[in-house]
């Protein structure tokens, strides 16, 4: 309904004209004992809101002029100058034209900051177009390269081979997900999702990410239930979510570390899933921050490069899902990432 009013400025002036024609007409009925005058604002509001600045400004000075009118019929002879009520008019007129003025300006900063996500979420997706382009073309020179020396390599060759083919999914993986996002903040995004083996698609990330925790000598263990547990989700952006944890707490864990990687189930039909790292940790006050975007603790940013806005898209993602991305952790003793995504085919 309240959209409806805004739906075109004829709509807006109209609902706007006859608000302020009931208000002062009951203001002049009810008389000085009951106050009704704050009505006033709801006009002065509207015209500002859908208007413009220059129509509320006459708004606020016809509700100045009427509340004046009823002011001087009503209550004049209560005053001990008939001054007075013009001085209450004056001061009446200048509360409403603050507020018409303050509302321009908000709605305007509004229609301003959804251009530039317009504009940032169009360029985002050209880049990832273009981006997805190379790699197509990326993996095909690495498939005939393979070709062309099938039976030739060696062992340690054909590692560095599968190293590229899982860095080249890890990017187009990448690539999706940061269209995904600019869809997201267009409200064109929507998940794909399917019933996934969540242990899988674990493991497919730590094929590629176990080489980093190698590097620094980090024990990666996985802590599991024995049987499968289906998860209801979009594989494909849980993958970057899943990788993207555990990518950070290997950043983050220094070397002889420990991580563990976790998937449990929980009450009503929910499976948990869980990366807990022995790294540098997050302080209380920091453990929102992270998730805004662009942020990084002091301590993060004396270990480790990066943007800090893998956590926000991260969080995005699950929230996507209907679930929430949350952290606990103490300086000094690690941190925990969690969040829970509904098991599929569980029925109460």
């Amino acid at each position: 309904m309240i959209a409806g009013i805004f739906a075109s400025r004829t709509r807006s002036f109209f609902c706007a004209a006859v608000l302020l024609s009931l208000i002062a007409a009951l203001d002049y009925a009810v008389g000085i004992e009951i106050g009704v005058s704050a009505f006033y604002l709801i006009p002065v509001s509207i015209s500002a809101w859908g208007l413009g600045l220059i129509p509320a400004l006459g708004f606020a000075a016809a509700s100045a002029a009427l509340w004046l009118v009823n002011d001087y019929l009503l209550g004049a002879q209560y005053y001990s100058h008939p001054g007075i009520a013009y001085w209450n008019a004056g001061i009446r007129l200048i509360f409403f034209v603050s507020v018409a003025v303050t509302l321009h300006k908000l709605r305007s900063a509004m229609e301003k900051q959804e251009r530039l996500a317009a504009v940032n979420s169009e360029m985002v997706s050209l880049v990832s177009h273009e981006l997805n382009n190379y790699l197509v073309s990326a993996q095909l020179a690495v498939s005939l390269l393979a070709d062309m020396t099938e039976g030739r390599r060696d062992e340690e060759t054909s590692r560095y081979y599968l190293i590229l083919e899982q860095a080249h999914r890890n990017i187009a993986r990448t690539v999706k997900t940061f269209l995904n996002k600019a869809r997201l903040e267009t409200g064109r995004f929507k998940l794909e999702k399917k019933e996934t083996e969540f242990r899988k698609l674990v493991f497919e990330s730590l094929e590629h990410l176990s080489y980093l925790a190698k590097d620094k000598e980090i024990e990666l263990r996985t802590d599991f239930p024995e049987k499968v547990v289906p998860i209801e989700c979009d594989p494909d952006i849980i993958a970057l979510v899943v990788a993207n944890l555990i990518n950070n707490a290997i950043k983050y864990t220094p070397s002889g570390g420990e991580i563990v990687i976790s998937l449990k189930r929980s009450s009503a039909g929910l499976a948990e899933f869980s990366v807990k790292d022995s790294g540098i940790g997050i302080s209380r006050e920091d453990l929102e921050s992270i998730f805004t975007g662009f942020y990084r603790t002091e301590q993060g940013r004396r270990t480790a490069a990066g943007t800090g806005l893998g956590l926000k898209i991260s969080r995005d993602f699950v929230e996507a899902h209907g679930s929430r991305l949350e952290a606990e952790s103490e300086p000094g003793r690690g941190t925990r990432f969690f969040f829970s995504l509904p098991v599929s085919g569980y029925r109460t």
